[in-house]
Parts: C-alpha cells; structure tokens; sequence
C-alpha cells in the first residue's frame, strides 16, 4: 500500500494537461524517486474519477460510455502495489461531491493524503471556457448565441464552493493550491 498520496485535482484550464503529460512522459524518472504515476488510460486518471462518479465518459450524443467501476478499481489496485507514493491527477476531482470525495478517501486507505489544486484568475479561464463552449454549438449554432449560457464549465470553476467541500474532508495542512496569473508569477500556498 501507498504510504503517501499525492493528488492534483485540478482546477479545470489551469495547465493541468501540461502537467499530466508532463507526469505521464517521465513516469520512469518519477519511479526513481518511489513515485508511482498509476496507468488507466490516457495521461492521466481522468477515466478512474469518471468512474468513480458514475458518469459517462465522451458525448452522451456521440456515443458516449457510461462508466463501470472497472477503471477505479484498476487505480486502487495500482496504488495499493505502490510502495512508497502514489500521485494522481485529474481535473475531474474538483467535480467531486461529498460523498464521493469521502469515498474516495476511503477507497483508496492512504492517511497521508496531500491535495494540490492549481488555480488560475477567471479572467485567464473564460477564453478556454468560450471556445469549449463553441463545440458544442454545431446543432443549434444561432438559436444559441441569442441565449448564451455559461453553463456547467463555470460551476466546475467556483473555486471557493470546490475548495470549502474539500476542506472539511482533507483539513488546511493537507490542502495546497498554486496560483499562476501570468509567465513569471507564480504563488503557493
């Protein structure tokens, strides 16, 4: 069993691909140093979370997938053979409820659990949260602009909702979140 996790959840458009590949290409240079960057599919663990939250996985519209416990299965069984510490990433985790954050806890048994969110000014957010929002404009493009909603992407991104649901679950020494507002400026705390 892990004796350490480390989890990024997220926040969503906050360079949390770059930071998954980032993980997922130096998944060798990271076992050197006991760390174990569990493999379910993808970059990063964005299936397992989908999985443990029930949810479908692609366009429900598009053939989307309902996911089964399988994937999250898969991540406890890889982080209980890790041996030292196990790290897992996805934006999905800000997602959570509180009876799925507590089920993740519980699922995975880890007590030294350290959660990392990165964060950007909302500002910074809304570029990305419009252009995903035109995806999804293909059926019903004009009808859509004269009603323009936001929709659940800036749910996702109430930081302070998120991190007061976590907070509860996980306690302040266990909790960290990285600011980035622009090249160069960085906070941590």
């Amino acid at each position: 069993m892990a004796k350490k996790l480390i989890v990024h959840a997220g926040f969503h458009k906050t360079g949390t691909t770059a930071l998954q590949s980032s993980f997922f290409a130096n998944v060798n240079e990271l076992a050197k140093f006991g760390i174990n960057y569990p493999q379910v599919g993808g970059k990063a663990q964005h299936k397992a979370i989908y999985s443990l939250m029930g949810k479908t996985w692609g366009w429900e519209d598009r053939g989307g997938v309902m996911s089964n416990d399988k994937k999250w299965k898969n991540l406890l069984k890889q982080v209980a053979k890790a041996k030292k510490t196990s790290l897992i990433s996805s934006e999905f985790l800000c997602e959570l409820d509180e009876k799925q954050i507590a089920k993740f806890r519980k699922d995975l048994g880890v007590a030294n659990a350290q959660i990392y969110f990165t964060i950007r000014p909302l500002l910074k957010i809304i570029p990305f949260g419009i252009s995903a929002t035109f995806k999804d404009w293909h059926k019903e493009r004009l009808r859509k602009v004269a009603s323009f909603n936001f929709g659940r992407t800036w749910c996702i991104d109430d930081h302070s909702l998120v991190l007061g649901q976590t907070y509860p679950c996980q306690g302040s020494k266990q909790m960290d979140c990285g600011i980035r507002s622009r090249p160069g400026h960085a906070y941590c705390g």
